[in-house]
């Protein structure tokens, strides 16, 4: 996708799912743009947080869950211009609890996209879906063009969000990009 855009459009980032392998990396490597100038505002959000040396002003840290609409509310005041939703459960957990895999990857999800559109700022979201999303066993080779296929709750719950982002961007609601 465009890098110079998203990167021009950094004011406000959120990232969901910040205290996970990839949050963590993630949150790190954006610190310096705070630091800058070039970001003014970054909102971590997870269930645990680890305390990190990184701070700098304008760092906002928030534990708690996005199913909470405080918690929501609170992440995304002020209207971010960037979000990296990575907030999630695994595959294994999202299939071995139904429930709290649709709750967690999708309707947190879908609550998410909607306090977005809400709030009628256009941000780039950057959805971090998953290969679960071809099914099991995997296709030899996948590209742009190999179908989707999920065969288990995981994939199927990560491929309805990738639909209902295309959807959101075609309204002009959200940039998404998956």
């Amino acid at each position: 996708f465009p890098y110079t855009t998203l990167f021009r459009s950094m004011r406000h980032v959120l990232v969901t799912g910040a205290g996970g392998y990839i949050g963590r990396a993630l949150s790190r490597a954006l610190v310096p743009a705070l630091r800058d100038g070039r970001t003014q505002t970054l909102t971590l959000v997870d269930l645990d947080l680890p305390d990190t040396e990184a701070d700098a002003p304008g760092m906002r840290r928030l534990r708690g869950d996005l199913a909470d609409a405080d918690v929501l509310r609170a992440a995304t005041e002020p209207a971010p211009t960037t979000v990296f939703h990575l907030a999630g459960i695994t595959s294994r957990l999202a299939e071995e609890q139904f429930a709290l895999g649709l709750r967690v990857n999708l309707l947190c999800t879908v609550s998410l996209f909607e306090r977005l559109r809400e709030q009628a700022q256009q941000p780039v979201l950057v959805y971090a879906s998953s290969i679960g999303v071809f099914g099991t066993p995997l296709p030899e080779h996948i590209d742009d063009a190999t179908p989707p296929a999920p065969t288990l709750s995981y994939g199927a719950q990560k491929r309805a969000i990738e639909v209902l982002l295309a959807d959101y961007a075609r309204r002009g609601w959200i940039d998404g990009r998956a």
